[in-house]
């Protein structure tokens, strides 16, 4: 059953979803957001227009398109089990984090298709030859397009997943850094953010700087950059930054003073 599902800030500066039209980037969402705890959901054009637009006039017509250019353009599986139309989502445990998964109710695709096409073959009679034969033309097309495929995928996964290019043949990357510290993934304002301090303050204060915020659980650029104009204002060897706390302050207040004997008087006997 699909859960609440989170979208990647990264999403939206991928180039495979730039190739989506505005249509095909909502469906695309939807998609993973009916998919089940292992990324797997039900590739039938019907079922997914009921589910990702109850309320729209959408074609069927439409809705095939989309899913072709989808295949195309993005990193989902398209397969068949039995003659029902299923997806997955082949980057699935990169994009989301489930807790307690719950083990998934659609089949896994079938590598091997040469032997299901041999086992078929096997029971066809003498009328399918001219079929069969069809195919088997048309299987080196498309052979050659799956690895094609296969291959492409292979070179993004070796990819880094953060969408801001980084310079692999300088050991000095400071992107690296910060997600080797723990701060998270890179995007446009970190990456600002983290350029100025090494175009400022040299790539080794940037570093040390970082890594002393994730010693100290402090993983945020407010108190990395705090650090740095710290050394850059006292000196690296002054004392370690340390966020200014304010002590709190108490009110002196002058205590009132009291006649008791009038007091317990004016009780006993009443005010005069």
């Amino acid at each position: 059953m699909a859960r609440r599902r989170m979208i990647d800030p990264n999403f939206w500066m991928s180039e495979d979803v730039g190739k989506l039209t505005v249509f095909e980037r909502l469906m695309f969402i939807g998609m993973f957001s009916n998919a089940d705890d292992e990324g797997k959901g039900r590739a039938t054009p019907t079922l997914l227009r009921s589910l990702i637009f109850p309320y729209d006039d959408v074609s069927i017509a439409d809705m095939e398109k989309a899913l072709e250019d989808i295949k195309d353009r993005t990193h989902i599986l398209f397969y068949e089990v039995d003659n029902c139309q299923y997806y997955k989502f082949e980057r699935w445990s990169k994009w989301q984090r489930v807790d307690k998964k719950q083990k998934s109710l659609i089949p896994e695709p079938i590598e091997n298709d040469s032997k299901n096409d041999s086992k078929n073959d096997s029971k066809n009679d003498s009328k399918n030859d001219s079929k069969n034969d069809s195919k088997n033309e048309n299987r080196p097309k498309e052979e050659k397009r799956r690895e094609e495929k296969r291959s492409k995928e292979k070179q993004e996964e070796e990819k880094d997943d953060v969408v801001v290019p980084v310079d692999n043949s300088v050991d000095k990357n400071i992107y690296k850094v910060y997600e080797n510290c723990g701060y998270g993934t890179i995007n446009g304002f970190t990456k600002d953010s983290l350029d100025s301090m090494v175009t400022d303050f040299t790539f080794e204060w940037a570093k040390e700087a970082l890594e002393i915020g994730a010693t100290n659980g402090s993983r945020n650029l407010k108190y990395v950059q705090a650090i740095l104009n710290n050394w850059k204002s006292k000196g690296k060897d002054s004392k370690p930054y340390k966020p200014n706390k304010k002590e709190p302050t108490y009110r002196d207040y002058k205590q009132k003073e009291y006649d008791i004997k009038s007091l317990e008087d004016k009780l006993r006997f009443g005010e005069e």
